[in-house]
Order: structure tokens, then sequence, then C-alpha cells
């Protein structure tokens, strides 16, 4: 995982209260699967 991606992925959990699998695959740019 890239420090980008990390960071990015950190900044929406912190965020939100719930964040859905699908949003943060979105959010990422990534698969749902990945």
């Amino acid at each position: 995982m890239t420090p980008d991606r990390f960071f990015a992925l950190m900044l929406l959990l912190e965020s939100r209260d719930a964040v859905t699998t699908q949003e943060l695959a979105s959010a990422l740019g990534v698969s749902l699967r990945t």
C-alpha cells in the first residue's frame, strides 16, 4: 500500500462514523475485492 493510499484511507475512516467497503474501494480507486 502506498503512503498516499494509506493516508487517504485513514482520513476517510476518521471523518465518518461508518464507511462501506464499496465506498472505501471507490475512494481508493481499487476493486471491492482488493
